[in-house]
Order: structure tokens, then C-alpha cells, then sequence
């Protein structure tokens, strides 16, 4: 009985704001004084990126407003991806062995979640400054996608990319998590999260969290 009302206790995975991992993460990461001046950085980037390749394409280029619109967002997409899938990768990545060395990761395989919320935790939070700065960015290529009349299929299509990096792909790793100790449901979701469209990034940070949490 106890054990069944500590599971109804632990956090879905699919509750991101209530993660501790996240949760954890966010306080050491969103500080004031650590993220301020990073953010500013960026969207001074990404405000150059739009405004001078816009107003150029008006004024020099002489195009129409809707096609000047659209000339951006290919190069926010550029940035979009430097700030998540390799600034962010590296920080999963690179936490990820920190922690891994200092033993840190064998104290959460006794933590109260289970390891789909782990995983979700790691994925989401250690690169959450990055997530930030990424969703800081997003009003820029919004706007240029309404200006340039960009239909909004094509615009969730592009950017599930980011904000659900996966789907399904033929990938031959089907029985890796089983062989990890997950099966059923959270076998399902966790393939899904390691056949990453936006692929190979995202792997090396999940298979070692799946390392330390499959029999977690």
C-alpha cells in the first residue's frame, strides 16, 4: 500500500515545471547575474540578424514587404540551432560526465521518479538556460513568419524539430532500451526520445543518463 501511494506521489514525466531535476537546474542556471548578460548577447544577435537583413532587402533589394519578411528566418534558424544543439548538447553532454564522475547520478537512481522522468529531467534541465535563450529568439522568426505569410503548418513543422526532437525513423535501435531495462510504455517514449530527428546531438547525453537510470 505504501508503495503504491509513493507512486502516486511521483511526478509524471510529462510535468516538466514540477521536475526537481528541472527544478534544481533552474535555480543554479537562471540566475540574474549568469544569464543577463548571455541573453542580451543573443537577442542583440538575433535582432541584428532580423533587422539588418529585412531593412536591406527592402532598401537595396527593393522586395516586396512579404518577401523581406521571409529572408530572415532561415539565418534565426541557423542561430536557433548553434544555441540548442550545440551549446545546449554540450552542457547535457558535459554535465552529464561531471556528474557521473563525482557520483552524483548514483545517489538519484535512489531518488522517488522514475527513470523516464529522470530522463526527461537531465534532458530538459541541465540545458535550460539554453531553452531560454532559445525562446527569447522565437519572437523575431514569429514575426518574420506573419509578415511573410508563412503558413503555420510549415512553421510547426519546422520548429517541432526543436521543440520535439523526435520522431519516428528506422533507426535499428529498437531494443536498446529493453536491453537497458525499460519496456512497455516508458520503453515506447524512450525510443521515441533516442530516434532524435535532429539526431545524433541529443544521443550521446541520453544513453548516459539511460546508463545510470535503467535499473533506477
Amino acid at each position: 500500500m505504501s508503495e503504491e501511494l509513493q507512486r502516486e506521489k511521483m511526478v509524471p514525466f510529462w510535468k516538466i515545471w514540477a521536475n526537481p531535476i528541472v527544478r534544481r537546474y533552474a535555480r543554479s542556471r537562471l540566475r540574474s547575474v549568469s544569464l543577463g548578460g548571455v541573453l542580451l548577447v543573443f537577442v542583440l544577435i538575433a535582432a541584428f540578424i532580423f533587422f539588418s537583413i529585412r531593412q536591406g532587402a527592402m532598401g537595396q533589394g527593393q522586395l516586396e514587404l512579404m518577401d523581406a519578411a521571409r529572408l530572415p528566418i532561415v539565418p534565426l534558424l541557423v542561430l536557433q540551432g548553434l544555441i540548442l544543439f550545440m551549446l545546449g548538447t554540450g552542457q547535457v553532454a558535459g554535465a552529464m560526465t561531471a556528474e557521473a564522475d563525482e557520483g552524483v547520478l548514483d545517489y538519484q537512481r535512489l531518488a522517488p521518479m522514475t527513470p523516464l522522468t529522470k530522463v526527461v529531467g537531465y534532458l530538459f534541465g541541465l540545458p535550460i538556460r539554453e531553452w531560454v535563450i532559445f525562446a527569447a529568439t522565437m519572437p523575431f522568426s514569429i514575426f518574420s513568419m506573419w509578415q511573410g505569410k508563412v503558413p503555420l503548418g510549415v512553421f510547426l513543422e519546422i520548429y517541432s524539430v526543436f521543440i520535439v526532437p523526435f520522431n519516428r525513423t528506422s533507426g535499428g535501435h529498437g531494443d536498446e532500451e529493453s536491453a537497458l531495462g525499460f519496456s512497455g510504455v516508458d520503453g515506447a517514449r524512450l525510443h521515441a526520445l533516442h530516434c532524435s530527428s535532429a539526431g545524433g546531438e541529443v544521443r550521446l547525453g541520453l544513453f548516459q543518463i539511460l546508463h545510470h537510470f535503467a535499473g533506477g
